[in-house]
């Protein structure tokens, strides 16, 4: 049986953009789904409906209910007074217009803005959050001549540590080490480093990875000069045996 998960996930983060190409200009909404938008059936978001923000739907008059809001191009364009829904497994805002239902791209688009029971809620996208990796090393030495050699490392200054544990048991001493970014592109020279070492026992990477990125829509609770306050809506599909 399939059942639908809804996390949120608060996140304190600069934004970090990401430089594309020059978008081309429209003077109308019209002009910009044109090249920006695809048609799908309205059967495809009923079936589909727990995916959606608002799920509303009017059975007996096959209705379904939208939000109005507005979007903003990558170019800076503002499209105003819009129908729209926003699918969180999908990262995908869905335009209603002249009967119409439009899947917008999410490259092509900014920011959104949904007006859900009077209250504008602002979705942004730019941001991504920054995954981990972790390093588990056995060495057979003593701990201060471990960590002398760690240190020595020519990039150290570089690891973002967001957590240190020393420990021994049974004569090997053990180092968990946590990193603030996926460092899977530097791995294995880390790696290559510990390793050019005598005494070193094992070495165990485990570099995780991010269900976001730049092009990930988050809701902005707070938007004040450099601080924003972001609420990631995510809803995740699982599968459990009864």
């Amino acid at each position: 049986m399939h059942l639908i998960k809804l996390f949120t996930l608060v996140v304190f983060l600069n934004p970090f953009f990401s430089k594309g190409q020059k978008e081309e200009s429209f003077n109308t909404l019209d002009q910009y789904l044109a090249t920006a938008a695809v048609k799908i059936e309205k059967e495809a978001i009923i079936d589909n409906l727990g995916y959606f923000i608002n799920n509303d739907f009017n059975k007996k008059k096959n209705r379904l209910k939208w939000f109005r809001g507005s979007i903003t191009t990558k170019k800076g364009e503002v499209f105003k007074d819009l129908q729209l829904k926003f699918n969180t497994i999908n990262n995908s805002l869905y335009i209603k217009r002249n009967d119409k239902i439009l899947k917008v791209s999410q490259f092509r688009i900014s920011e959104f803005s949904l007006i859900d029971n009077g209250k504008v809620r602002k979705f942004n996208k730019g941001f991504s959050v920054p995954t981990t990796s972790g390093f588990s090393v056995e060495f057979e030495m003593n701990a201060p001549e471990f960590l002398r050699f760690l240190m020595g490392y020519e990039n150290f200054d570089q690891l973002e540590i967001a957590s240190l544990t020393l420990g021994s048991q049974d004569q090997v001493g053990r180092i968990d080490i946590e990193l603030n970014t996926n460092v899977s592109d530097n791995a294995s020279d880390f790696k290559k480093y510990l390793f050019s070492r005598s005494g070193i026992k094992s070495v165990k990477v485990d570099s995780g990875s991010s269900d976001t990125s730049v092009n990930t829509f988050f809701e902005v609770l707070l938007d004040y000069e450099n601080f924003r306050l972001l609420k990631w809506n995510s809803k995740r599909l699982s599968s459990i045996d009864v």
